[in-house]
């Protein structure tokens, strides 16, 4: 046998972990995928691509766009560019630019 004489019971122990914890623990999203996020809070208007967040999350580009989606229910671009157009609407509300000055 493959498994070895333990292969069942520690199956078993594996199952019973799952029941108690539930089917939908919460995970918080891993310090890693927190780094970039706070880049992108920080550095919203920089050029910053999906190949900056992932290496500043330590992972590739596909691993790290798959991990940030599910931790934060969008993709980093969209993450992104929402924070892009939150600051764009507060300037508008708060100072008397035009917006062609804002939107450049």
């Amino acid at each position: 046998m493959i498994w070895g004489a333990h292969a069942p019971k520690a199956l078993a122990e594996n199952w019973r972990r799952f029941a108690i914890l539930g089917r939908m623990a919460f995970v918080p999203p891993a310090r890693h995928l927190l780094r970039a996020k706070d880049l992108v809070d920080a550095r919203y208007f920089e050029p910053l691509g999906v190949d900056d967040l992932a290496q500043a999350a330590g992972l590739s580009r596909a691993h790290f766009s798959r991990e940030f989606r599910r931790a934060f229910g969008e993709s980093p671009h969209s993450y992104l560019l929402t924070r892009r157009l939150e600051r764009a609407a507060a300037l508008l509300r708060t100072t008397d630019h035009p917006v062609a000055v804002i939107c450049l």
